[in-house]
């Protein structure tokens, strides 16, 4: 890099990003970043050295403390078992499928099944660089012509096992000498070779019999014969009488078999799936099919849908499948006891948490390559969330879906998509997406994403350094909510959660071009800072101006414990759903995977839970429950205005929400009214009792900073409260509430789209009547429900958009507001 660089010669594209997340930065920082950006190894490298990366992760060391191993093999054990006692009389074939979205290891989890006294015939149709390589047997296994192809299969499986049956190989030596890698290529062509010379000579053999079922099934069963009877291999079967699985047939990344062939309207699958149904029963094998869920439906299709005419006239059942896979945070390393915040938000631990790609692709570089890895990964996982095959380089808001909008928002704020409808498989196959439970008739899928901080990272980034406006994003997550695919939240909680999203990223963009480039939004920030952000205000010294209280004792505490929050940290890149009351050494949990909590659905008080780490002695910030506390938020959609005192304070407490009976530290309630017609932020408090001895002497020991002792009842509980509890409310939804809202000079009409999106997200929902766009077909909609649509007419100024009167009330209805 030429030392002299000026800025003229600087491209546009990198001036204009990088002046767009530093907007103030001088020449000297903008070359100065092109340089370090200039110093980073070529695309080219980087494929090469990705791919050595991803073959290292892959061989390394497996680790499986949820026994996910076993787990496979009894649910491939009661598949066989079933197999075995009702054969083609219940079941169409022998097989099932593993399914999940990638990087949680389908592949290396079957190949582990060596260990377990399994032999595989792992076959991969890997195509391009991916690993494992594609296998040599594949291309005449993917190009067979349809009418062979059942003959074919069932010849691959005669070859498969009568090799099985002359060797003495141990599952483990049989499986590295066939599974393709760098050190065995030339093993693995020989093997499938040897398979191939069989395979040929069974076809042909086959071909001159003029009863194919007859002769399909005798080849099998002969085939198994020879290996139950073959001496060399009675030592390494796991069980001679085959009620356990011995063999298992793989085909990984098999999807080009779907391809439909006309005009016999059929698959390689099907016919590789009518195959399978002569394998003998009692026979011990079975096969598995490794996809992502988007091919679910075809691999695995529900027998109402299913093209074969067996399963539609014998209603044959097919085996469930396999999704399950217990990986997540396999990779993560275990807390050291005196760890600090500095500590855990490290990327090169955060970013273990979540599926084992990414910690095993961590561990197979050396430390002096970790912050290139780290950087690698990003884009990683940046890609993959947008679906992959060069799509980040090509997305733009003409490109933008409402898939995508889904895709890049999940991971940060907690979407919760229909289980029925097309987005939950695709967001699995090919948006990085988790399947948690697929219904008995594989119609319905529930998905998820997992804590995976690396995510939320490439989340922000695509938003904020791809410049993919968050304004595009929400008007497709408007779309996908008014056509029943994402669901809206209760009282505007979705609306909340991208406020307190938006308030956090406000803060951390401040300093955001001192960072570097894997981990920019991964931060904590200060609560005082958060707050400025959130409300426009430094909340220690709001407090000082809004407080007042005729108690002298509290009048000096309470600003104490605001002057104690403020250098409070918070820290999450995401909103997490849980499904229990959290309680306080939860928090150390959630605070160290950086997310934010979404309550369990009925949760008493609270909707939000954010996490609060307090300062000891200075600055110093060890993960201690004793320094835990939090802020805890509830959202209202109500347009009413009135007093919120008892809502602001005794529900949005810590032992009214069950989190903590007595509480240790002071802590932040938020009311957000986001439908009020008012607008600022107050300071609720509840009517001032005269105290009694026992409880005047409880707020003193609270004041003194000693630990409450004695009996927790109502009194006392309301005189913990009155201490330590910090009880805002926020009315409204505006800039004038919410500084994060607020326009800078050069996006102050964004800043006006964006708040008229979340304006509406708040009444989004699924109406029918809405999605016609034709105002004919709108107001037929509506007459054919009189009772739940007010009377309209074309001419109606609602038709044209107006909010008016009656449109209101139809909505307000309708949300039981």
């Amino acid at each position: 890099m030429d030392p002299q660089l000026t800025l003229t010669n600087v491209p546009d594209s990198f001036l204009a990003n990088f002046i767009r997340t530093k907007r103030n930065a001088t020449d000297e920082e903008i070359i100065t970043a092109y340089k370090k950006q200039q110093a980073e190894p070529s695309s080219a490298e980087s494929t090469d050295t990705r791919l050595a990366n991803v073959i290292q992760a892959f061989e390394a060391p497996y680790k499986d403390p949820n026994s996910l191993l076993q787990h496979l093999l009894d649910c491939f054990d009661e598949y066989v078992g079933n197999w075995n006692s009702q054969g083609t009389s219940k079941w169409y074939s022998p097989y099932t499928t593993l399914v999940q979205a990638s990087g949680w290891g389908k592949s290396r989890a079957i190949r582990q099944l060596a260990a377990k006294d399994v032999y595989l015939f792992y076959c991969s149709f890997q195509k391009g660089s991916g690993y494992p390589y594609r296998s040599s047997i594949a291309d005449d296994l993917d190009e067979v012509k349809l009418e062979e192809a059942v003959m074919t299969y069932v010849a691959y499986f005669t070859a498969c096992l009568e090799e099985l049956a002359d060797s003495s190989k141990t599952p483990e030596e049989w499986a590295k000498e066939h599974i393709k890698t760098d050190e065995t290529q030339s093993e693995e062509k020989g093997f499938w070779e040897r398979i191939r010379i069989r395979l040929e000579q069974t076809k042909t053999s086959l071909g001159r019999e003029k009863d194919k079922d007859i002769s399909f099934s005798n080849a099998l069963e002969n085939a198994f014969d020879k290996l139950n009877e073959s001496s060399s291999m009675q030592q390494y079967l796991r069980d001679r009488r085959n009620t356990h699985m011995n063999v298992l047939f793989v085909f990984d990344e098999a999807r080009s078999l779907l391809d439909i062939k006309y005009p016999a309207k059929t698959s390689r699958f099907l016919e590789l799936r009518r195959a399978l149904w002569y394998l003998p029963q009692s026979c011990g094998a079975f096969a598995v099919i490794l996809d992502t869920t988007s091919r679910l439906s075809n691999f695995q299709p529900a027998s109402l849908d299913d093209p074969s005419q067996r399963v539609k006239s014998e209603n044959h059942d097919l085996f469930d499948p396999l999704y399950l896979l217990s990986t997540t945070d396999v990779m993560s390393m275990q807390t050291v006891e005196g760890a600090t915040l500095h500590d855990i938000i490290n990327p090169k631990l955060l970013y273990r948490y979540g599926r084992p790609m990414w910690g095993a692709q961590l561990d197979a570089v050396s430390e002096d390559k970790l912050t290139t890895q780290l950087g690698n990964l990003v884009k990683v996982a940046m890609e993959k969330l947008v679906g992959g095959g060069g799509k980040l380089a090509k997305l733009d808001k003409q490109s933008l879906d409402e898939k995508l909008a889904v895709a890049i928002l999940g991971p940060r704020i907690g979407l919760d998509v229909a289980p029925q409808c097309h987005l939950a498989s695709e967001l699995v196959a090919s948006h990085m997406r988790a399947c948690a439970f697929v219904s008995l008739d594989r119609r319905s899928l529930i998905t998820m994403f997992p804590v995976e901080p690396i995510l939320a990272e490439a989340s922000a980034q695509i938003i904020h350094v791809y410049n993919i406006s968050l304004v595009s994003l929400l008007e497709k997550l408007i779309s996908a909510i008014r056509n029943g695919w994402i669901e809206g939240g209760y009282r505007g909680e979705l609306v909340a959660r991208l406020v307190l999203m938006l308030a956090m990223e406000t803060c951390i963009k401040k300093t955001i071009s001192e960072r570097p480039k894997h981990n920019q939004f991964s931060h904590p920030v200060l609560v005082n800072d958060f707050m400025e952000a959130l409300f426009g205000v430094r909340l220690d010294d709001w407090f000082k101006s809004k407080y007042n209280d005729e108690d002298e004792e509290l009048k000096k505490f309470k600003p104490r414990c605001v002057g104690q929050l403020v250098r409070g940290m918070i820290f999450f890149t995401s909103f997490i759903s849980i499904t229990y009351t959290p309680t306080s050494n939860d928090m150390l949990e959630f605070l160290t995977r950086g997310v934010a909590i979404i309550c369990k659905r009925n949760q008493k008080g609270i909707d939000f839970i954010i996490p609060i780490l307090l300062p000891k002695d200075g600055n110093y910030y060890p993960l201690e429950v004793g320094q835990i506390t939090y802020l805890l938020v509830q959202v209202k959609n109500w347009k009413v205005s009135g007093n919120f005192s008892e809502a602001a304070t005794v529900c949005l407490s810590t032992h009214y929400a069950g989190i903590d009976d007595a509480a240790r530290n002071p802590y932040i309630s938020l009311y957000m009214q986001l439908g009020s017609k008012d607008n600022g932020l107050q300071l609720a408090q509840e009517p001032t009792n005269v105290l009694t001895t026992t409880q005047r002497k409880a707020q003193t020991q609270i004041c003194n900073g000693k630990p409450f002792k004695g009996k927790l009842n109502d009194p006392m509980i309301w005189v913990m409260r009155r201490c330590l509890q910090i009880p805002l409310v926020a009315l409204g939804l505006s800039q004038q509430v919410y500084a994060c809202l607020q326009s800078t000079p050069d996006d102050g009409n964004e800043s006006r789209k964006l708040l008229g999106l979340l304006q509406k997200l708040l009444l989004a929902w699924p109406d029918p009547a809405e999605l016609h766009i034709s105002p004919k077909k709108r107001m037929h909609m509506k007459r054919m429900y009189p009772v739940i649509y007010a009377e309209m007419t074309m001419n109606d100024s609602s038709e044209q958009g107006d909010c008016s009167s009656s449109k209101r009330q139809g909505k307000r209805r309708m949300h039981g507001n």
